[in-house]
């Protein structure tokens, strides 16, 4: 039978205590569709999503839904947690299975067990070739996979593969293993890294153009391409770090040191359960997105969430229903601006927000809203304003649009709220304006309001 063994995490052992070291990552995914099966990027992302980590109120709905996966050493795990088995190897590419094949039984052959869960799946963004390209920096495909001499000739071209048509922010965490394995379980689901050239996330350098460039950094070496002797190519980096780090406080106490004949301050971890972390909120490849989302905007054309719906067929009885729902229309023509949501709502902590703005049928002046809520999207934050405005008798065609995002942090305790980041849905939004709205609210009413236009919050 084939050995499989368990990779775990790097833990020290005390007594009756286990001190872990925490870590999330975060990275640059790409967006393949799928030809032969007929995935599109929406469906593509779509089946991203689906595979993200469930909220802690949605485990405890079911238990039994979501707690029946066991790992080799019988461990109860949820339905989200990925699992792949990675054969042991001294190269890379390494080989991911999903299963480990039957005939695969040999006493040399050793199979690693690689879970990881996927926290949290931003928006799609996709690629485009811009027509006028800043001169100070480079467009976002050139910045995220730098051109190089591709091919056998030399001649320039970029590494990004032909079937990428988006990217998306993902961020994971590791249950077994190390940092390698995101790579392959994510290109094994269809999914490979930004700049990952082993794992199909950029074209991989001919042999030939590799022997040029060890050439050319020799010193007494004549190139044999159509570089040239002042060219330096720009390194191709891997869309993948570490964003998150959490670990156990320390707590330290006096105690008589015999030798000294003095208290000394002895450290330990803290048994009040005091945590240590840190996000890294920017990661190298984020000002190219930036660049990305100022340019286009908030409507991404080329990938439109209306596709998903083009084959879907209504149930005569759901038209029916429908049309029975629609007998009153002059009760639906009424406006009713007294049911509209509030101008701002906020809910406290830390929360993605979004402003929109509506011109009123009846008054024809422009009407704000802000709202945040604790939802991993943008687009849900501002699905549930839109679905808001629109059940309101009078609103039902009214044209609502979202221009802006970012992040509002309500702190009750300290009556402070920030207004900063942006949306890389709809981009940044109008802190200015936001913060106004929020200080002319209750919310504002024993609060101090601030706002941060900079970008070096996300």
């Amino acid at each position: 039978m084939a050995r499989t063994r368990t990779k775990k995490n790097n833990m020290t052992n005390e007594t009756n205590r286990i001190l872990t070291i925490q870590k999330g990552y975060k990275c640059l995914v790409c967006i393949q569709p799928d030809e032969s099966s007929g995935e599109s990027v929406v469906q593509a992302w779509q089946r991203l999503s689906n595979l993200q980590r469930p909220k802690p109120p949605a485990l405890s709905m079911d238990n039994n839904t979501n707690s029946d996966v066991q790992n080799e050493n019988g461990n109860k795990l949820t339905k989200n947690v990925i699992r792949h088995y990675l054969k042991a190897s001294d190269r890379a590419p390494k080989l991911f299975v999903d299963s480990i094949p039957d005939g695969d039984n040999g006493e040399d052959s050793k199979w690693y067990e690689c879970l990881m869960e996927i926290t949290e799946v931003g928006d799609p963004i996709p690629l485009f070739a811009a027509k006028e390209e800043d001169e100070s920096s480079a467009s976002m495909t050139d910045g995220l996979w730098p051109k190089a001499a591709i091919g056998k000739n030399g001649s320039f071209g970029s590494r990004m593969p032909s079937t990428t048509k988006a990217v998306v922010e993902v961020q994971v965490s590791l249950i077994t293993g190390r940092t390698h394995q995101i790579r392959g379980q994510l290109s094994k689901l269809g999914f490979p890294i930004v700049g990952d050239e082993q794992y199909g996330g950029a074209l991989q350098l001919p042999v030939e153009t590799v022997v040029n460039q060890e050439q050319h950094a020799a010193p007494d070496s004549v190139p044999t391409n159509e570089v040239g002797d002042d060219y330096e190519e720009e390194p191709q980096l891997l869309a993948l770090q570490c964003c998150h780090i959490r670990f156990p406080d320390a707590e330290y106490e006096s105690v008589w040191h015999k030798r000294k004949h003095r208290d000394v301050l002895q450290g330990r971890p803290s048994l009040s359960g005091k945590m240590v972390q840190d996000t890294l909120e920017k990661a190298w490849w984020t000002p190219f997105l930036k660049k990305r989302i100022a340019a286009a905007g908030a409507g991404f054309n080329d990938i439109d969430f209306e596709d998903t719906y083009e084959n879907v067929q209504i149930a005569p009885e759901e038209q029916e229903r429908d049309k029975t729902n629609n007998v009153d229309v002059e009760a639906m023509n009424e406006i009713r601006s007294d049911l509209l949501p509030p101008p701002v709502q906020l809910c406290p902590g830390r929360n993605k927000y979004v402003i929109a703005k509506l011109r009123d049928p009846s008054t024809k002046q422009l009407r704000w809203f802000v709202q945040s809520a604790p939802l991993p999207y943008h687009a849900e934050v501002a699905f549930d304003l839109l679905e808001w405005i629109r059940s309101v008798p009078g609103y039902q065609d009214t044209m609502v649009e979202i221009t802006g995002g970012g992040r509002i942090d309500y702190d009750i305790a300290s009556s402070k709220v920030s207004v900063y980041g942006f949306s890389y849905r709809y981009g940044k939004g109008d802190h200015v304006r936001a913060a106004q709205l929020i200080e002319d609210s209750p919310f504002g009413a024993d609060s101090v309001v601030t706002y941060d236009m900079s970008d070096k919050l996300y």
